[in-house]
């Protein structure tokens, strides 16, 4: 890792530090972040309308973390609404692996369905939609992830592939929505309080898939903040999440403080049990029961992580990191990727043996595309999917992986670069104040972190393994806060970010070394 001064390149603000923001965020043109344009229009989707007219049972399969459940809801919902015979299937995790296949395209058929629809899965399914045509079953994927070979035979809608749409980053539940918004649009029957319920649904999506928090995905997540803050929510599981975390007694709730708290506590039923439940949840289970039994999930699935990132053993000599843990569940594979990525700032992998595979999932830095490297290499695989930064793969056999493992070390992988400001400003708070005039902040957007030297005093330790103190900078004491980390007095070089917290302004600790120039 390389730490270096940001400076900025570009003129677009007359306002130094907010320039310096939006300059570091890449983003060159204010209206970037002004975009509500909708990508379908009636002729493109024509065909979608014919065939959801023509067909009364249908079937929708659905992926199993929080964007392909809130495609899944939002589909239903729609479908509902239309008055169709609609049923939903999301694959086990562990069972089914992602993705259509045959055992959930035979669940369509014990369903009668004569409509397949998939939402944020099926780009790379053509294999599978042949089966279900052969079984006489019409098929509509809707999709945003990477295609890794040719398009299955049916009506797909997928925006990296789509020329007429100019901004493709978008999450599966937001495919889903344009087309059901699109539907209601040329029909003329739009009801503006069911559409806010899928609004909501799909900016829920976006904050979970990562998505770059600009154009329409900035203004669906920015409306659905402040409808939290406003109480004035549609969707009833949403709103029952949103009451069990507080959110609803306080009026300054970020989009990161939802992909903080709500969003893993949906992933968790993914993760380790079914995900229908939440789907139950956000098309109309309104019970408090079962946001009880969604939160003991997410508690189990915490406890598991813990345990299962005590095994890990990194090697700091491998260009990327491969772990390979025997009793852990595939569903929390990703998490633990993320982790190690977070440690180790390196390509980062986590496989496990499940159900004769070996399943890994992958997490990147936003400088190495892991789904091109993986596209490009000569071995032979069971499954592959993903995105830039996030990928799934699995191998049939365990000889598979070891040539997986030991060809990957030949990755050329630039080194990461952290830039940080140097800080040399009066006060957190007016900084705070001109970072968050640019909420939402999250992909796409993010906090800079800052750079100051100088005697840390008023140290406290607390709880035994954390410690606050003060600095002085420009003539005024600031705190901080690091965690997991006790401290002594001396000089330091402290990178942070600054934060509200219930104990006022505080600078939170990223990286902190004594007597050492970064």
């Amino acid at each position: 890792m390389k730490y270096v001064e940001y400076v900025a390149k570009n003129r677009i603000v007359n306002d130094e530090l907010l320039n310096k923001i939006l300059d570091y965020n890449n983003i060159l043109n204010l209206d970037l972040l002004n975009k509500s344009t909708y990508p379908y229009d009636y002729e493109y989707i024509s065909e979608f309308i014919k065939k959801i007219d023509m067909h009364k049972n249908i079937s929708i399969i659905g992926d199993y973390d929080c964007d392909g459940i809130c495609a899944t809801s939002i589909m239903y919902l729609f479908l509902k609404r239309l008055g169709k015979e609609v049923y939903y299937i999301i694959g086990n995790r562990m069972i089914d692996g992602y993705g259509m296949n045959e055992n959930l395209i035979n669940q369509a058929i014990n369903n009668k369905s004569s409509l397949i629809i998939t939402v944020d899965n099926g780009i790379n399914a053509k294999e599978e939609v042949d089966y279900a045509k052969s079984k006489n079953i019409d098929v509509i994927v809707t999709d945003h992830h990477l295609s890794s070979g040719s398009f299955p035979d049916c009506l797909c809608f997928n925006p990296h592939y789509e020329d007429n749409i100019s901004f493709k980053d978008v999450c599966g539940a937001f495919v889903a929505f344009s087309l059901v918004h699109a539907y209601f649009r040329f029909k003329n029957s739009i009801d503006k309080t069911f559409i806010k319920n899928l609004y909501e649904l799909s900016a829920l999506a976006t904050i979970a898939d990562v998505m770059p928090l600009y154009d329409i995905n900035r203004v669906i997540v920015n409306n659905l903040v402040k409808s939290i803050n406003y109480k004035k929510i549609e969707n009833k599981g949403i709103k029952l999440l949103c009451e069990y975390f507080g959110f609803l007694k306080v009026q300054a709730i970020s989009a990161i403080d939802i992909s903080y708290t709500i969003i893993p506590v949906i992933n968790a039923s993914g993760r380790l049990d079914d995900a229908s439940i939440v789907v139950d949840l956000f098309t109309g289970n309104e019970s408090t029961t079962l946001i009880d039994e969604i939160i003991k999930i997410n508690e189990k699935r915490k406890s598991l992580t813990n345990d299962a990132y005590s095994n890990i053993r990194i090697d700091s000599n491998e260009n990327i990191q491969i772990c390979y843990l025997d009793d852990v569940s595939e569903g929390l594979l990703g998490i633990l990727s993320g982790k190690i990525l977070n440690q180790t700032k390196k390509p980062t992998f986590v496989f496990t043996k499940s159900n004769d595979l070996v399943k890994g999932s992958g997490r990147s830095l936003e400088n190495f595309d892991l789904h091109q490297a993986i596209s490009n290499m000569d071995i032979t695989y069971n499954s592959f999917g993903g995105h830039k930064r996030a990928v799934g793969i699995s191998f049939s056999n365990m000889d598979d992986f070891y040539i997986f493992k030991k060809e990957v070390q030949n990755f050329v992988v630039p080194e990461a670069i952290f830039y940080y400001f140097t800080y040399n400003y009066n006060s957190f708070y007016d900084v705070y104040k001109t970072i968050s005039s640019l909420e939402p902040l999250g992909e796409g957007i993010k906090i800079p972190y800052f750079l100051v030297s100088g005697e840390i005093k008023d140290i406290k330790v607390i709880n035994g393994k954390h410690t606050s103190f003060r600095m002085e900078i420009n003539k005024k004491m600031e705190k901080f806060i690091i965690f997991n980390s006790v401290l002594d007095s001396g000089k330091y070089n402290i990178l942070f970010e600054i934060k509200k917290t219930n104990f006022g302004m505080q600078g939170q600790v990223y990286k902190i070394e004594k007597d050492i120039e970064f």
